[in-house]
């Protein structure tokens, strides 16, 4: 009697989905440009505050970091048009420049209360764990 079972095809097709799905992420952030999304702005400030002054961002009260708001880089494009009305930089004019700024302030990154409130401060403490 042969010991070897046949394999389980539910098996094989979970798998192979769970594959497709691992690169399909992987894809997703390789080429996602660096703030790019609407809400990475806000994750930045919220781990920026937590190692620059030891608190936890409170939600509707502490703001997001006056570097985001300083940030001469490209900022992501507006989800209605005109797309790239973002009141500075575009991916596109960023790219197509001839002088590229410093991405760094000259007294380096520290946090500091910016403009507006840190929507993100809604995650617990070891949500960034």
């Amino acid at each position: 009697m042969d010991s070897a079972l046949p394999p389980d095809r539910s098996f094989l097709w979970i798998n192979r989905l769970l594959l497709a799905v691992a690169l399909a992420g992987i894809a997703h952030v390789a080429f996602l440009p660096p703030f790019e999304g609407f809400d990475e702005t806000n994750h930045f400030s919220y781990i920026q505050q937590i190692a620059d002054t030891g608190t936890i961002p409170r939600y509707g009260i502490d703001k997001a970091s006056s570097d985001v708001d300083s940030y001469p880089g490209p900022r992501h494009y507006s989800p209605s048009p005109p797309y790239d009305n973002v009141g500075g930089l575009t991916y596109r004019s960023f790219f197509n420049g001839s002088s590229v700024p410093s991405l760094t302030p000259e007294g380096g990154l520290a946090y500091r209360p910016g403009r507006s409130v840190n929507a993100e401060a809604q995650h617990p403490p070891l949500y960034y764990c």
